[in-house]
């Protein structure tokens, strides 16, 4: 059992450490992160997912894009903002 805390990491260190447990996933061990508002390249590497809300699943399944699809069935849009590029 591994126990990794990614707080304090700069974007790319968690990237690699993410990367790694991804590999560990793909060799056949279970891999269980807790995880907060995970960038969109770390949250890619998910294959499924639980989401709690007040400590209860409010979604459990395969990531990506299936969580939008369900909760787009119950009627709560996910709105994208468009990338706006900062100039200086």
């Amino acid at each position: 059992m591994f126990v990794i805390c990614l707080l304090g990491l700069d974007a790319f260190q968690a990237e690699k450490v993410m990367e790694t447990l991804r590999q560990l996933a793909e060799d056949g061990h279970t891999v269980i992160c807790s995880i907060h508002q995970p960038r969109g390249s770390v949250y890619g590497k998910f294959d499924d997912i639980v989401l709690l809300s007040d400590g209860e699943i409010v979604y459990m399944g395969p990531a990506k894009e299936e969580p939008l699809t369900y909760f787009a069935s119950l009627g709560l849009l996910c709105y994208t903002l468009p990338f706006l590029p900062v100039f200086s």
